[in-house]
């Protein structure tokens, strides 16, 4: 009997040597490597922040510039026609001055008074040439009134119904440059008005 118990002693000492726990893993060992990742992620995410940044700089620099080119040019060349056009009148104001000291060397007589008013269209002509070359050119409509390229001044009054509303006559011709109106052009119309003797019929 002492016999059997010793060897069911021995086999239970055998099995609880045998049997071994199941070693446990550590949290932290795990939390510890996962933190390696996020690191790097971190990196690589700062990296192609930078990255972004350098590109974005780089396009705003690139659009400063081209903005500022554009503006020079545009700049200059608005500079370049307005000095032309100023030039133009300042040759046109110095051969009026040069008109203006031979008249008052002369005589008064029906020949001067013709020659001047001749100058004086002749400055109305270099103007408008002036005004050419910047494709600015004058117009007159005179058939019905346009509302959109001129610009009533004057009524005059007439007793024909037919010539209600109808061009009388231009006051000063308009201006347009490449088809859009720069000033329209003045005139005058007819306005019918009733006569008092088709008035007094009508009583």
């Amino acid at each position: 009997m002492d016999e059997i118990n010793t060897e069911i002693l021995n086999e239970e000492e055998t099995n609880e040597e045998d049997f071994e726990a199941p070693i446990e893993e550590n949290p932290f060992n795990t939390l510890y490597e996962n933190s390696f990742t996020v690191i790097d992620l971190l990196k690589d995410l700062d990296k192609k922040f930078e990255t972004k940044i350098k590109v974005d700089e780089h396009k705003a620099n690139l659009f400063d510039n081209l903005h500022k080119e554009l503006m020079d040019y545009k700049n200059g060349l608005v500079t370049q026609i307005v000095n032309n056009i100023l030039l133009d009148i300042i040759q046109l104001i110095d051969s009026n001055n040069k008109t203006i000291n031979n008249f008052k060397q002369k005589e008064f007589s029906e020949e001067n008074y013709n020659k001047l008013i001749n100058i004086i269209k002749g400055i109305s002509e270099d103007l408008t040439d002036i005004l050419y070359r910047q494709s600015v050119e004058p117009f007159s409509i005179t058939e019905d009134v346009n509302v959109r390229k001129q610009k009533i001044i004057k009524i005059i009054p007439t007793n024909d119904k037919a010539l209600d509303n109808k061009i009388e006559s231009s006051l000063a011709l308009g201006y347009e440059k490449e088809g859009k109106v720069i000033r329209p052009e003045r005139i005058s119309i007819y306005k019918y008005k009733e006569s008092e003797e088709n008035l007094n019929e009508d009583e």
